[in-house]
């Protein structure tokens, strides 16, 4: 953790740089030269060109299809050159010219023409009986409308084929540091990732691709960006080529964590009544997560954390509807669960410092699973918010048993190795307004008394995180037995302030003092008219 040697580039906050300082190295991404060479543009890219090479196969297939060419026939045109091909294209054109004027004569030319377009030769007969050679062409162009969306798809097809295995070309056959392939970000997408200086701050030259990189984009060119990371190193994993990861101790190959000793610590504390539709969906959750995280606490931890964000979306964007519906609003919820995705999000970065989403078969199958996870909580919101609330209870308590154990079984460890700079940023911020608004257990409470962690060790940022799941839980608990006739988590109301509380804000200064007593004139002047 000393940064004495030149490991590959990290992640933001990234556990092997605790000082956050070191550059993540100048082969994480393809930057100009100090000679001002530009970066060779889109052409230059091999699956541009791999994808090129296959529209053009495409349409050749096609046209040799139309002219009833045998793939025999086909291969021999392509072994000698394309100029063969249109030639042969401009006869069948001159050919189909000549043969339609004398089409009211039923020979052994017109059936072959048929069959060059595509049409039946009963179907030439009946059309001749019926009318003649009009009809043939209506035909013939009727076939050809019909055949056209499987041309194009077969076009469109091989360009797909080619571009694809461009891709494939690239990931395995070039250095990694030519082509920005040491994945500074395998997870989520953090604007200055690729920064020297702090964890997730940090100085940019202006030649640096990242300025444009931080850069809100289109959903297509942000999924674009995403897509090419995760094809590659999917492709390099299918093929057993070696696949860049940030640089983690091996110390957090030797952490550890026993899925019955969990399991029995969750049946050792009191039971969280359920109904049967939230139990049975959170039996699913975690017999997945126990059989595929087995042996791998920090994938696991990653893989929880990515899909523990996902109530607090749901009740967010629920709120907003009801919102924007004219049913229920109250912005003081909407602001805690704001605040409870904010710590939950800090999670997931720490685990990303700590290598938690280094496999791609992890990243997809949380990814698609925290998906899953929001549709089902906004399902249950809808039907009974206390449904969803039970559910994400239940999963915080999970939270807090897996820690627990975590923390039990590798407490020496954990406290011979520093915090990740991530969540030394987050927990010793000078500013904790979101950690203090998530925790309504602690609202009303002196300041003095407020939950100040401390955040030494690595031992200390699994326990507070451990403790946040807690006043997740404690939370959590609250909505649902407001939701049954309880009191409410937090104020409801838009405004808190009492008369008096507001009357001494407002004329504390001069200009608020004059305010008032204007206002109060004209609301006595109001009253007395009536």
């Amino acid at each position: 953790p000393s940064g004495s040697e030149d490991p590959s580039p990290r992640k933001p906050g990234a556990f092997a740089d605790p000082a956050g300082l070191a550059d993540p190295s100048p082969a994480a991404a393809p930057r100009q030269d100090e000679g001002g060479a530009k970066t060779k543009g889109a052409l230059g890219e091999l699956w541009v060109q791999f994808g090129l090479l296959g529209l053009v196969s495409g349409v050749l297939i096609v046209a040799a299809q139309n002219m009833g060419l045998l793939p025999s026939e086909v291969t021999d045109i392509f072994a000698d050159s394309g100029a063969d091909l249109l030639e042969g294209a401009t006869g069948a054109i001159n050919a189909a010219a000549d043969l339609f004027p004398n089409a009211e004569e039923l020979d052994m030319d017109v059936l072959e023409l048929a069959a060059f377009l595509g049409v039946s030769t009963e179907a030439v007969r009946e059309s001749l009986e019926a009318g003649g050679a009009s009809e043939l062409g209506e035909l013939a162009a009727a076939e050809a409308g019909v055949d056209l969306t499987t041309q194009l798809a077969t076009v469109l097809l091989f360009g797909s084929l080619g571009a694809f295995a461009g891709i494939a070309k690239d990931s395995v056959d070039r250095p990694d540091a030519e082509k920005g392939l040491v994945f500074t970000d395998t997870g989520l997408f953090t604007p200055g990732e690729g920064r020297s200086g702090t964890p997730l701050k940090g100085t940019l030259s202006p030649d640096s691709k990242y300025v444009k990189d931080d850069a809100l984009k289109s959903a297509f060119g942000m999924g674009a960006r995403k897509f090419a990371r995760e094809i590659r190193q999917l492709i390099r994993q299918a093929l057993l080529a070696k696949v860049p990861k940030s640089e983690i101790p091996k110390m957090m190959d030797r952490l550890v964590l026993s899925n019955q000793a969990v399991l029995d610590r969750e049946h050792a504390r009191e039971q969280v009544p359920s109904a049967a539709p939230v139990m049975f969906m959170y039996d699913v959750l975690c017999k997945f997560i126990d059989i595929v995280f087995e042996d791998r606490p920090i994938a696991r931890f990653w893989f929880l954390e990515t899909v523990a964000r996902m109530p607090y979306f749901a009740y967010m964007n629920t709120l907003h509807l009801y919102e924007t519906l004219g049913w229920w609003r109250s912005p003081e919820l909407r602001a805690v669960h704001a605040a409870e995705e904010d710590n939950e999000s800090h999670h997931l970065l720490i685990m990303e410092s700590l290598g938690g989403d280094q496999v791609w078969l992890d990243r997809f199958l949380a990814q698609h699973s925290a998906i899953a996870y929001y549709l089902t909580l906004v399902g249950f919101f809808l039907v009974d918010p206390r449904f969803s609330y039970n559910f994400s209870r239940l999963l915080e308590f999970h939270a807090v048993d897996t820690y627990g154990e975590f923390l039990d079984a590798n407490e020496e460890q954990l406290k011979s190795m520093p915090p990740p700079p991530v969540a030394v940023d987050y927990y010793r911020a000078a500013d904790l307004y979101m950690f203090d608004k998530f925790q309504t257990s602690q609202q009303g409470k002196d300041p003095s008394e407020l939950r100040r962690p401390p955040c030494s060790t690595l031992y200390d940022v699994f326990k507070n995180i451990c403790d946040d799941e807690m006043e997740h839980v404690k939370t959590m608990t609250a909505c649902e037995e407001w939701i049954v006739g309880g009191p409410s988590p937090v104020p409801l109301q838009a405004v808190s302030l009492s008369a008096q509380e507001y009357e001494a804000e407002v004329t504390r200064t001069p200009e608020g003092r004059e305010a008032w007593k204007r206002w109060s004139e004209a609301v006595n002047k109001a009253a007395l008219k009536k």
